[in-house]
């Protein structure tokens, strides 16, 4: 009991009071909304509807675009866009527009002003077949609750002062095969940007295992592992920012609906 007691004690000196500062802007309430507005456009598959104001992809995307451009009204941030034709191939029978829509917090180090930090979800939604994009596909957990997260951290962090820029972007052409996070890091590689860290939030907002089993307080982080070459300022950024441990098998532990999982340990905060 005086060891649990000892550590409630120590506990909140080691949080982070930036950390904790940010984590209160966050508005649960906003984030539903935004999944529920998500599926109410009925589908969101990529190849659907463009025209219509109230269904398919075309309305999703000018939705998030100006729910991002009212996050950064009287702010820092910078509303972005990356639209772009995807060319035709297994998913994309003919070629489509497709447009990656968000918000970007620049970076305020001079010295820095070429590197970034990436956050993505993706809008875009299919139903049981892949093809149909006629169907309804609400995709309220895939990946609605990511794309909701990318709106709300950039409205939590749009009064920050970073010293790199950080990209909060609601991609497109997932489910097609990753195409829209595909020609996004192509667009940041040929524009010079050097990417420190990139995360794609997936299906963040179930927290039930396929095995029924409940567990709200931990998320599944999937990373790279070491290099195979590295050299001494890629092994120098690796050891500050983290390593990874994994245990059970050589992806991670089972996690309760049956994925794979690793744990990381940091020792960097914001």
């Amino acid at each position: 009991m005086l060891l649990v007691l000892l550590l409630a004690a120590v506990a909140p000196a080691r949080r982070d009071p930036r950390v904790e500062a940010l984590a209160q802007r966050i508005e649960p309430a906003a984030l539903q909304a935004t999944v529920a507005k998500l599926v109410g456009f009925g589908t969101r598959h990529t190849l659907s509807e463009t025209r219509s104001e109230t269904r398919g992809i075309g309305a999703a995307r000018r939705w998030l675009a100006g729910q991002f451009a009212a996050a950064a009204q009287g702010t820092r941030l910078k509303p972005f866009e990356d639209r772009f034709t995807a060319e035709p191939g297994r998913r994309i029978p003919s070629p489509a527009e497709l447009i990656n829509v968000g918000a970007v917090l620049p970076g305020t180090d001079a010295a820095r002003a070429k590197q970034a930090v990436v956050m993505t979800g993706h809008y875009d939604s299919i139903a049981s077949d892949v093809m149909d994009a006629k169907s309804d596909a609400p995709g309220a957990v895939d990946d609605a609750s990511g794309t909701a997260m990318a709106l709300e951290l950039a409205r939590a962090l749009s009064g920050e002062q970073p010293a790199v820029s950080i990209y909060f972007v609601a991609v497109a052409g997932e489910e097609q095969g990753l195409i829209g996070s595909a020609h996004l890091a192509q667009r940041l590689k040929q524009e010079g940007v050097e990417v420190l860290a990139m995360t794609s939030v997936d299906i963040a907002g179930n927290i039930q295992g396929q095995n029924g089993t409940i567990d709200n307080t931990r998320a599944r982080l999937y990373s790279e592992g070491t290099p195979i070459v590295e050299n001494e300022e890629q092994k120098r950024l690796r050891d500050a920012v983290g390593e990874r441990t994994t245990a059970g098998r050589a992806n991670g532990p089972a996690t309760s609906n049956g994925s794979a999982s690793g744990t990381w340990k940091t020792s960097t905060s914001w």
